[in-house]
């Protein structure tokens, strides 16, 4: 008897995000693929993105010293930049974030945790000054894993969270 694996030519839609979710690693005290339990008054922001403006990808690296790892890259475009996204993004630039993302497919994922987080960079482009590219990246030594997908769900409705 064969086996027959199957692999590709799943959801045209995979690696595009709809959500992004992040949290100061230093607020939270736990997660895992049930949600994350963070410190009582702990900040949320949330970008929502209009169909195909983010992205995630992950790559493994193979290190032979320190064991293998996992770069994780999420890109993304916010149009209609205000004075709260800058305020926002010049006041959080050094601190580190765990993040959750909610694909278009409404695939759930997260990655970070207490002591190592994803940075930020941004550009604001010369061309159109309401938009800006925004990069969040992280190296990590487990892949990104799932997350139930009632917790994003749960955020967008139970907490306040400063939206962009």
């Amino acid at each position: 008897m064969n086996t027959v694996e199957k692999f590709g030519h799943g959801k045209s839609s995979i690696g595009y995000i709809s959500h992004l979710v992040l949290i100061e690693s230093s607020r939270v005290k736990t997660i895992d693929v049930s949600g994350v339990q963070l410190l009582d008054g702990s900040p949320i922001t949330v970008f929502e993105f209009l169909q195909k403006n983010a992205v995630w990808q992950e790559a493994q690296q193979i290190d032979d010293s320190s064991g293998d790892y996992y770069t994780i890259t999420i890109s993304c475009q916010i149009r209609n930049v205000s004075e709260s996204l800058l305020t926002w993004l010049y006041a959080n630039q050094q601190r580190r974030f765990v993040v959750l993302w909610r694909g278009v497919d409404s695939d759930t994922f997260y990655n970070g945790n207490q002591e190592n987080g994803f940075r930020y960079q941004y550009n604001r482009l010369a061309s159109d000054r309401k938009v800006i590219e925004l990069t969040l990246t992280g190296r990590f030594t487990i892949p990104s894993l799932p997350l139930n997908p009632t917790f994003i769900s749960s955020i967008l409705t139970q907490y306040q969270y400063q939206t962009f």
